[in-house]
């Protein structure tokens, strides 16, 4: 025998899961309730959220929509400092993460808070 376990998961990670599949449901029939709601959604993905949720929702969906932005700035900031030094340049690894990192709250800023529409943000910043 190989000493291989099948890992069963608990019922935490279950109803974490069964959070998360649901949550995304609702997301998909939110999108899908309203032609116009989802055309915004793809121009200004968290104002237009912020429009249909009720008042006392907006400071957890903020929190829920920065939190969400920070960890897929993190994940950006290690495969793209590799990247930089896979591409030739020759900085210690923590700067480049560190160059990555600045680019990438450059990028989120000018997206977040600068840009008019989510979509031609996205087709500049491509």
């Amino acid at each position: 025998m190989l000493g291989l376990t099948i890992h069963r998961p608990s019922a935490r990670s279950r109803a974490r899961a069964a959070l998360i599949l649901s949550s995304c449901a609702f997301g998909l029939l939110l999108a899908g309730s309203s032609p116009q709601l989802s055309q915004d959604v793809g121009s200004d993905p968290i104002g237009a959220l912020a429009e249909v949720l009720p008042t006392w929702f907006l400071v957890p969906f903020a929190i829920v929509a920065v939190l969400g932005l920070m960890g897929g700035a993190v994940l950006d900031i290690y495969s793209s400092g590799l990247s930089l030094l896979a591409a030739g340049i020759r900085i210690p690894r923590h700067l480049a993460a560190l160059v990555d990192g600045v680019i990438m709250v450059v990028g989120t800023i000018y997206v977040v808070f600068a840009a008019d529409d989510f979509a031609k943000a996205r087709a500049a910043l491509a």
